[in-house]
């Protein structure tokens, strides 16, 4: 009690106070000690002394202990205080204690007022804990009852729930009354019962643990959760219950498969984009010889079939290497604003082709446009994707339905397809009355390579292409389905403004012939041969260069000749740019045209091209690579 020093005396007469100071020493060698007789020096007192304990008078001239006593509750009521006097009969005693003093000493009784000053600082020590202690309960209370993540004691004993909050409780499907008393591995899965209590045990023997698992809702389904849970022990470090701490972590979870999806579409898309300029090199060399293969042949030649089988085959590998490309999101699409009622309407006509006559085809437009931002052929794909796996989920025959209306879908609704943007959107419904899928494949769907065919008879890439390019346009995509019940995708996408204008596409006129110079500059010899036949065919002269030295170089000495550079975007000893960007030193304005076997964001990211500048990607037929450089060429600036 040594550091309870501060002691107020209320008392009028010097010889008193010396008694009084004298006996509190005994037991409060540390005393500090203050001496106040009047009202407000009392008051002045309370306030900058703050005692430990108040020893007052009864009756003094000016002042009197009941006076202090009112003032001493009302400004320290946690203070101990007691009447130090020789005029106190037992029926004042009494009245005094009833308001509120701690304790009263006769002074000829002086030696009882050392216990009995001890006596009220325990006293108060006491009840300052008890204060504590209800406040700490109180705010824990608090805690317990409006916390978002479950609480839960246990008894260690017999396993069973003492208490928990209504968090814990709702998540789980239950009132709070309802899992009082009851078991709790009554929420663990029958599988997961047996490591649970292994779990527990070790929890009593170490004090500690934080895990992940599974609980069960009343309704039988899942979610995953993070425990903490602690042992809480008796005096004989018995452990006689537990605490636990339960995080739902289902969003947690989901987010962290959207991660390691996107991933994995980073890091198969950085492997399309590296393959593709090697890969669409050699398919611009067999589409290309095969289109001149097909100018010099007869109408009636039979060999021509063959030459056809070979650029199908071609264009599907061009189209494998764009789904791939399409997927990892490597690949941006035109978009353009266009009526979805017409893209839609244009595909319907091909989808019998693909479909099957044993499938019914129903397509219902909305009857007034619905203007989007979009790439046509991209919306194309995703529909003969769609439809393509509606065929293989109906092989018996069924109905295959495609739907268009505008729809403001509610901000909850949006928020759960990854926080894209509230507003009204168009929606395209596509439902088969096919086999359906389980809950577990549906969640799977989108994976790139995932797949419910037989080995050999799909890629696996169909509707990882279709969320691609979904999420490319701003939208979202969601999937209904069930065993035997069919299977519904609805699409949404951004409606565009009314009166926006969308944009009519020329597919312009055949290539014509030129007589210009072109520098040709191209590492890869068999593009570089197959483009320098084309042009000089339609009348172009051709310069060829191995690499960008080279054409600087080639450049320098035809300057005057040379009116296009076509130029490799990605070649040895100086790249496409570094060549363009040393030639137009030398001949400002010169007009070029890039050419890359990369998909358009590896192409950019590696020369850091600004917008506006006219790019080929390869494979590229001769038919639009005659178009290009016609366009240019003809064009004022280049690109």
């Amino acid at each position: 009690m040594s550091d309870i020093t501060r002691i107020l005396i209320v008392e009028d007469l010097p010889s008193d106070v010396d008694l009084i100071e004298r006996e509190v020493r005994r037991v409060l060698p540390a005393g500090e000690f203050l001496r106040v007789e009047t009202r407000e020096d009392f008051l002045a007192a309370l306030r900058s002394f703050r005692p430990d304990v108040i020893l007052s008078d009864y009756k003094l001239p000016r002042f009197d202990g009941m006076s202090a006593l009112k003032l001493a509750l009302e400004h320290a009521p946690e203070t101990p205080f007691l009447l130090v006097t020789n005029s106190m009969n037992e029926d004042t005693a009494v009245a005094c204690m009833k308001a509120g003093a701690w304790d009263y000493i006769v002074k000829n009784r002086i030696k009882q007022l050392g216990p009995a000053v001890l006596g009220g600082l325990e006293r108060k020590r006491l009840r300052r804990d008890q204060r504590i202690a209800k406040e700490k309960s109180r705010r824990w209370e608090r805690v317990f009852e409006e916390a978002q993540f479950g609480i839960a004691y246990i008894d260690a004993a017999t396993d069973t729930f003492i208490e928990v909050n209504a968090t814990f409780a709702r998540e789980r499907g239950y009132a709070p009354e309802e899992l009082n008393g009851q078991p709790t591995l009554d929420i663990c899965p029958p599988e997961e019962r047996d490591a649970m209590r292994r779990r527990f045990r070790e929890i009593d023997e170490r004090g500690h643990a934080v895990f992940e698992s599974v609980c069960l809702r009343k309704d039988g389904s899942r979610f995953p959760v993070l425990m903490e849970v602690t042992s809480i022990r008796d005096d004989q470090g018995r452990p006689v219950s537990r605490v636990g701490y339960a995080l739902d972590i289902t969003d947690r979870r989901k987010l962290e498969e959207q991660v390691r999806q996107a991933r994995m579409i980073e890091s198969i898309g950085t492997l399309a984009g590296g393959v593709a300029h090697d890969f669409n090199n050699i398919l611009t060399a067999i589409v290309g010889y095969a289109h001149v293969t097909l100018m010099n042949m007869a109408q009636d030649d039979p060999q021509r079939s063959n030459i056809e089988s070979i650029l199908e085959a071609a264009d599907r590998a061009a189209r494998l290497t764009k789904d791939l490309l399409l997927f990892s999101r490597k690949r941006v699409g035109e978009r353009k604003p266009v009526d979805l009622n017409e893209v839609v309407g244009k595909v319907d006509k091909f989808l019998k082709k693909v479909i099957g006559e044993d499938i019914e085809c129903r397509t219902v437009l909305h009857g007034a446009p619905i203007p989007v931002q979009a790439d046509s052929q991209q919306m194309e794909q995703v529909l003969m994707n769609l439809a393509m796996n509606a065929r293989d989920a109906m092989p018996h025959g069924g109905v295959f339905t495609i739907r268009t209306e505008p729809v403001l879908p509610a901000e909850t609704f949006t928020a759960a397809h990854g926080h894209v943007r509230p507003g009204a959107y168009a929606m395209i419904t596509v439902s088969d009355t096919g086999k359906g899928m389980d809950e577990e494949t549906r969640k799977r769907i989108f994976e790139p390579f995932f797949t419910t065919r037989d080995v050999g008879k799909g890629t696996g890439l169909g509707l990882a292409v279709v969320y691609g390019i979904i999420r490319q346009h701003d939208g979202f995509i969601d999937v209904q389905s069930k065993p035997g019940a069919g299977t519904t995708f609805r699409i949404y996408l951004p409606v565009l403004a009314m009166g926006t204008k969308r944009e009519d596409v020329s597919h312009g006129e055949p290539p014509v012939r030129g007589t210009e110079t072109i520098l040709l500059a191209e590492d890869e010899a068999s593009v570089r041969s197959l483009f320098t036949t084309i042009l000089t065919r339609f009348g172009y002269t051709v310069i060829e260069a191995v690499d960008g030295e080279d054409a600087v170089r080639k450049f320098l000495e035809n300057q005057d000749k040379v009116q296009l550079l076509l130029l490799d975007l990605i070649m040895p000893r100086r790249n496409g740019k570094e060549a363009h960007d040393e030639i137009v030193k030398r001949k400002p304005g010169v007009k070029t045209i890039f050419a890359s076997g990369y998909s358009p964001d590896l192409a950019l990211e590696k020369t850091a091209f600004e917008n506006g500048v006219s790019l080929i990607y390869k494979p590229i037929s001769p038919v639009d690579l005659l178009k290009k450089v016609r366009s240019v060429l003809d064009g004022g600036t280049d690109g």
